[in-house]
């Protein structure tokens, strides 16, 4: 019993880390969001694993530090978080402070889209579909370029949603965003 009160501690500590990172972030005092995020990440916390790597890869409150932030969106990527997964794919498709690797790209990609997210599953389509990870002719029975033509159609839609429901240069409008989001 005593063990599993220390491991609800911990659980409770990340949570409150992460959380802590993410009201920071949010009134931009990035100084205290990158001390939160640490503290969480440090412990194991796969999303303040990711908010910290994107504050080193985008320079937010800290300077611009790619091996940083590679370090910790590999480190939560590797333990399965679908989102570091993703950007982790988009690096190394672009080449972007790494070696360009379409292989490197594809299995990120590959895990990423497995759980669900449609953005991986859009550069996943992508990516084979252009042959760049792998020959079109050795991928069977996929219909790439339909898959490609839907995903996008797919976030054209989610786009549209996003506009209607935020007003950004039309009436705002929550159900006309409803039915787009759907």
């Amino acid at each position: 019993m005593k063990l599993l009160n220390i491991f609800s501690k911990k659980a409770v500590m990340i949570s409150s880390g992460f959380q802590d990172g993410n009201a920071a972030y949010k009134r931009q005092d990035y100084k205290e969001a990158l001390r939160s995020y640490n503290l969480a990440a440090e412990q194991g916390d796969v999303e303040a694993q990711y908010k910290l790597a994107r504050m080193y890869l985008n320079g937010e409150g800290v300077l611009r530090n790619y091996k940083e932030g590679l370090k910790w969106l590999r480190l939560s990527a590797e333990q399965g978080y679908l989102y570091s997964q993703n950007e982790l794919g988009l690096i190394y498709q672009e080449g972007k402070k790494v070696s360009q690797d379409y292989v490197e790209a594809l299995k990120w990609y590959q895990l990423s889209a497995a759980q669900n997210l449609k953005e991986a599953e859009f550069n996943l389509a992508s990516i084979y579909y252009s042959g760049q990870a792998t020959p079109q002719d050795d991928i069977e029975d996929v219909d790439w370029a339909s898959l490609t033509k839907e995903l996008r159609l797919k976030q054209s839609q989610f786009n549209l949603g996003v506009r209607y429901y935020k007003g950004n240069g039309i009436t705002q409008d929550y159900e006309d965003a409803a039915k787009w989001f759907g």
